[in-house]
């Protein structure tokens, strides 16, 4: 198997998905490999059933582990020293708890170092995003110069749609004095074509 990375808009950072995302308006058209994504996605973004999410975790991390050691870290140099960092979500909790699991199991698993506490906010009661899309503030998210400079980053997270919030947190990091090497997540959101009337 061949893996085709792609660049993520605007940048020359190249990045990979696992699997489509199809969103609720279209799962008539989902296959059933895509209904069973949805619900692992779903489920891990669960503030409610802590065992249900738990289990997403570690079904996600099993699949992006073994991504990462059979195709991935064919593209690095050496992955002593390289860090892996979850992309920020729009709930601060939420990505305290999920973001955080995630990167922790699956940087154990193939000895990255885990940066799940690279990016930092500022307590806020507020949702936030880093996608301009969502037109939240961002004021309460920033990256720690010392523990980005000089660092290579992996990004990960659960869904891309657009790339805005990760194309946010690559020139975040470049700000910061770091390198994003790549992206990678566990799906992407599937596009369907507009009816024609």
């Amino acid at each position: 198997m061949t893996v085709n990375w792609q660049r993520l808009p605007g940048t020359n950072v190249p990045y990979h998905f696992l699997h489509y995302y199809v969103p609720k308006k279209h799962l008539m058209k989902a296959t059933e490999e895509e209904l069973l994504v949805r619900e692992t996605i779903l489920s891990y973004k669960s503030d409610f059933d802590s065992k249900k999410r738990d289990k997403a975790i570690l079904k996600m991390a099993d699949e992006i582990s073994v991504f990462l050691k059979r195709f991935a870290f064919g593209i690095l140099p050496d992955r002593e020293g390289f860090v892996l960092m979850p992309i920020p979500s729009s709930n601060i909790q939420g990505f305290c708890r999920k973001g955080s699991l995630l990167v922790d199991v699956v940087s154990k698993r193939v000895g990255l170092i885990d940066g799940s506490d690279f990016p930092v906010y500022m307590f806020s009661n507020k949702p936030i995003h880093l996608s301009p899309v969502h037109k939240k503030p961002m004021q309460n998210y920033f990256l720690l110069r010392k523990k980005i400079e000089g660092k290579n980053i992996i990004l990960l997270d659960d869904i891309v749609t657009t790339g805005n919030t990760a194309k946010l947190a690559i020139e975040l990091i470049k700000l910061a004095g770091g390198k994003t090497v790549f992206c990678l997540f566990y799906a992407k959101t599937k596009r369907f074509p507009l009816k024609t009337t």
